[in-house]
């Protein structure tokens, strides 16, 4: 409470100075000088007050090292993880499963009927042959049209119709594997 009395006193004599000052009477004056009185009477009051002890400096925490740069390898490594950690976004149902199975063997099995009307197609009849052009009008060789391949199943199609092929003579299973599940 000490302290809030001096205080008090303090901005008292504050105030009656700035008052004796700046509008000064005699009454005011005489105001000033009590409250200089009474704060400097307050001053000779207060405790001398011991040399206060100096505490020691803290030391500043060492810097932590720098971790080493990532090698390829380790952030390849982190990548997957995070990877294997996120969400897959919405779960594939055996129905889909199936239904994709179903298209791709459809699929497969068109080409393999196309491979085989193909194979099975008589040669054309070779047409006449046309009066030459002069040269001036024959166009380049660069400029003729390529000849139109016919789509070949890919070898991992003709594997996997034949083991349905198989499946369904042993086993009577009108089950499709898909393309994706075989291991070759």
């Amino acid at each position: 409470m000490q302290t809030n009395t001096t205080t008090n006193i303090l901005s008292v004599a504050k105030k009656a100075f700035n008052q004796a000052m700046y509008q000064p009477t005699a009454q005011r004056k005489a105001a000033a000088k009590l409250a200089i009185q009474a704060l400097l009477e307050a001053l000779d009051a207060t405790p001398e007050a011991k040399p206060a002890k100096r505490k020691p400096a803290k030391r500043k925490p060492a810097k932590a090292a720098k971790p080493a740069k990532r090698t390829p390898e380790q952030a390849v490594a982190d990548t997957q993880e995070r990877r294997a950690a996120a969400p897959k976004g919405f779960a594939v149902t055996k129905a889909d499963k199936a239904a994709a199975a179903k298209r791709v063997a459809q699929q497969q099995a068109d080409a393999a009927a196309r491979e085989v009307a193909r194979k099975k197609r008589k040669p054309a009849a070779p047409k006449p042959a046309k009066a030459a052009k002069p040269a001036a009008a024959a166009k380049p060789a660069a400029a003729a049209k390529p000849a139109r391949k016919a789509v070949k199943p890919s070898p991992e199609a003709v594997k996997l119709s034949a083991l349905q092929d198989l499946l369904m003579q042993t086993c009577g299973v009108d089950t499709f594997i898909a393309e994706d599940a075989m291991p070759f």
